[in-house]
């Protein structure tokens, strides 16, 4: 018999712990994710898709299509319903993720107050014409198929959030990129010990799945999001740019937006023989993107198709875990107390964050959607 869900907070929030240089210390998280994964055991396959996407409903597409890849993968037999995929449903859920990151995220990080009018396109968005209207307003007057020097002019010239943020970036940098070249992120390759990373790392290679190996394409070990989606073309715009690796990873939210405003056809096709393997054990591993990278769902089942394992890596995991990149990078000598938010706002958490001076000792409280403008239960 099912049970219910186990109530689960809704409200992920990171705390960067830093010393008085800006060296992250430890990284704290509620763990929403870890907390959804548990309310799911012992649940069969049906109602435990259900409640994963009522849980986390704002990357609902993105979700449910890995979560419905690994429970099909492991075996399960799902309804119809649950396993339709819509390509123009997940686009939407990438332009909502670039408004919510233009009108919230970026402006934070300049003491200013979220942006309404990018909220409203964001929220409005419910077909391609509408989307392709959101994101055109993010970048407004960015010629498509940008240069890198059309990129710099832009910052200079436009007075959003966005451009007036990645001018500070370009100024901030100069006196310090040497010492924060993109070799530096690729050294943390190794030194990220989240379990969730190691145990789908192993399964994927087990059974030769190609997607945590696929996944950065072209922007370092350390980075799945923005800069490791862009195509090649745009890759090549970035590697033109003479700034650091944050820099950089600021440079490609902006370009992923360029790039996503034609429409769905911008997202690579999905099918289970690129997105989903069949684990021993009857256990599953699906993905599907999220516009800061891949969101996996790893799934064991036992032969009654109940959920006896259920485990979650979504982008903001990777990049803010414990000696993963953020807390790593924060350490160059370069790198000071006045930095460190931009370099945090590099990795595009999914999950609202804040700095605290000094390691806390308790558990932090939670930051209230309405203090933030957002709901923050998205991957």
């Amino acid at each position: 018999m099912n049970r219910p869900a186990a109530p689960v907070a809704l409200e992920p929030l990171l705390t960067l712990c830093h010393d008085a240089a800006g060296t992250v210390q430890d990284i704290r998280s509620t763990g929403v994710r870890e907390s959804v994964a548990r309310s799911l055991l012992g649940l069969d396959a049906t109602t435990a898709l259900e409640q994963l996407v009522q849980l986390l409903p704002l990357c609902g597409v993105a979700q449910r299509r890995a979560a419905a890849l690994a429970l099909t993968a492991g075996g399960a037999v799902l309804p119809e319903a649950q396993t339709a995929f819509d390509n123009e449903s997940l686009w939407l859920e990438h332009v909502r993720a670039c408004c919510w990151r233009h009108a919230i995220d970026w402006p934070a990080v300049l003491n200013e107050r979220p942006d309404p009018a990018l909220l409203r396109a964001g929220h409005a968005a419910r077909d391609t014409a509408s989307g392709s209207a959101a994101l055109t307003a993010l970048i407004e007057g960015l010629p498509d198929r940008a240069t890198a020097e059309q990129l710099v002019r832009w910052a200079e010239d436009q007075g959003s959030a966005a451009a007036r943020l990645l001018q500070r970036a370009f100024s901030i940098d100069r006196p310090v990129r040497e010492d924060l070249r993109p070799s530096a992120a690729r050294q943390v390759t190794t030194k990220v010990p989240l379990r969730r990373v190691d145990a789908l790392r192993e399964a994927a290679a087990t059974t030769g799945a190609r997607g945590l190996t696929r996944w950065p394409k072209r922007a370092g070990a350390a980075e799945v999001g923005a800069r490791a989606l862009l195509s090649r073309r745009t890759a090549g715009v970035l590697a033109e740019l003479d700034a650091s690796d944050w820099v950089l990873r600021l440079c490609a939210q902006v370009l992923q937006v360029s790039e996503l405003r034609p429409g769905p056809a911008a997202l690579p096709a999905s099918s289970p023989a690129t997105d989903a393997w069949t684990l021993p054990d009857r256990a599953g591993l699906g993905m599907a993107l999220t516009a800061r990278g891949p969101v996996f769902h790893r799934v064991v089942l036992d032969p009654a198709s109940r959920v006896r394992d259920w485990e979650i890596l979504a982008p903001t995991d990777w990049h803010f875990a414990v000696e993963g990149p953020v807390m790593v990078l924060s350490r160059s000598p370069a790198l000071t107390v006045d930095l460190l938010p931009l370099l945090a706002l590099s990795f595009d958490s999914c999950s609202a964050w804040r700095l605290a001076r000094e390691p806390l000792a308790a558990r932090p409280a939670r930051i209230p959607a309405s203090d933030t403008g957002r709901e923050m239960a998205h991957a």
